[in-house]
């Protein structure tokens, strides 16, 4: 589960992870950190970081969002920062976005 990267720190093992859902019926207050993928269905009250970040229909952030790439369906009230950002014909977002790259459907 463990192992020591080349520097010799500790750290996980270089392996896919499955994906963190914060489903429909879930209200999360706080910071999320993930090395890997995060799916949101709920509410988060708070800032999101992870590799990927993919907010759903009914997903609603207050907060900011930190990824190398970004999807949103849904609503977003906060900064958004991330390598690629799609934005899909159903999202709401209210705050900056900083990107490299942006994808709006029509």
């Amino acid at each position: 589960m463990f192992s020591k990267n080349k520097d010799g720190k500790a750290g996980r093992k270089d392996k896919p992870c499955s994906p963190t859902i914060i489903s429909e019926d879930m209200t999360i207050t706080g910071a999320i950190d993930s090395e890997g993928e995060v799916m949101l269905d709920g509410c988060v009250e708070g800032e999101i970081a992870s590799g990927r970040i993919s907010v759903g229909q009914t997903g609603k952030i207050v907060g900011s969002l930190s990824a190398e790439n970004v999807v949103v369906h849904g609503f977003v009230d906060g900064q958004i920062r991330g390598g690629e950002v799609t934005l899909s014909n159903t999202a709401t977002v209210t705050g900056d976005i900083y990107h490299e790259t942006l994808i709006v459907e029509s």
